[in-house]
């Protein structure tokens, strides 16, 4: 799902500078090929990364819909940084502490 955002961080967003559906395409391949690379780390990393993903569509969803009536947009704003970026960010200390050998409980501070 995409959303109609031009730009990212000032540089243009790719979906803007092509047909969406080559930028969809474009995800949906790096999804895959984050896939196979998870699975030689084992089902621990492919739980990680399909809960993360499931929080990064929350958030999609959560920015197309946009706040409740008389909610609050900043908090409604935050909950979907939180589901988008930071989901990414906490799966990728996860997946990082798992691949380096590290225990469950580096895997959660890095999440964290």
């Amino acid at each position: 799902m995409r959303d109609a955002e031009t730009a990212r961080r000032t540089r243009p967003d790719p979906g803007a500078l092509t047909d969406a559906s080559v930028a969809l395409l474009t995800g949906d391949f790096l999804f895959a090929r984050a896939s196979q690379i998870l699975a030689d780390l084992g089902p621990h990393a492919v739980r990680v990364q399909t809960a993360a993903y499931e929080r990064v569509v929350t958030g999609q969803i959560l920015g197309r819909t946009g706040p409740a009536e008389r909610g609050d947009p900043v908090a409604h704003h935050r909950e979907m940084a939180t589901a988008q970026t930071g989901s990414l960010t906490g799966a990728s200390g996860r997946l990082g502490a798992l691949a380096a050998g590290a225990d469950d409980l580096v895997g959660e501070a890095l999440a964290r």
